[in-house]
């Protein structure tokens, strides 16, 4: 804790990716979290609540799981929904960038894509062609040009601040 803070706690983003950092005394967990256009908000996996090591060993309570999430609410400028892994693969879709692969991950019904994406002038914005709009493996299915657009439009809801811009074919 720095002397200009009167929290005993320190909350911070990682990443979309990374996760939220969680910080108290000398104990850290890194809870996993993600984008989600359905519900225009975060989803945080209540289920990766664990300290790091060396405190791994130490069971996180229900009591501290409430006043970690009160703490992260509160301090996380950006509305945020608490979930399990399993009752996130039941929304309809869910949209993931994978910043350091330039990807965004796409998920729906149980099915994900990796949709390759490249900067614009303004880093707002991501450009795939619709060839690379593919399920991937077992369900690697042929998608129609009006389920490629769905899912284009789908992404575009989920990431607001993108301008998003992509080519028919290659």
């Amino acid at each position: 804790m720095s002397w200009f803070s009167r929290k005993p706690y320190k909350v911070s983003m990682v990443g979309i990716m990374a996760g939220i950092q969680y910080q108290e005394r000398d104990r850290k967990m890194v809870i996993d979290c993600t984008l989600s256009g359905v519900e225009h908000a975060v989803l945080v996996f209540v289920d990766g609540m664990v300290w790091k090591p060396p405190h791994d060993t130490e069971p996180v309570t229900a009591e501290e799981k409430r006043k970690v999430m009160e703490r992260i609410e509160r301090d996380f400028h950006y509305p945020t929904k608490w979930v399990s892994r399993e009752d996130s693969l039941s929304s309809s879709y869910r949209v993931t960038l994978v910043g350091s692969d330039h990807e965004i991950a796409y998920e729906e019904n149980r099915k994900r894509m990796l949709i390759p994406y490249q900067t614009g002038e303004n880093e707002k914005v991501w450009i795939a062609t619709m060839d690379d709009i593919v399920w991937q493996r077992p369900d690697s299915a042929e998608l129609s040009n009006e389920e490629k657009l769905r899912i284009v439009e789908n992404i575009a809801a989920a990431l607001p601040a993108f301008k998003v811009s992509w080519k028919p074919h290659r």
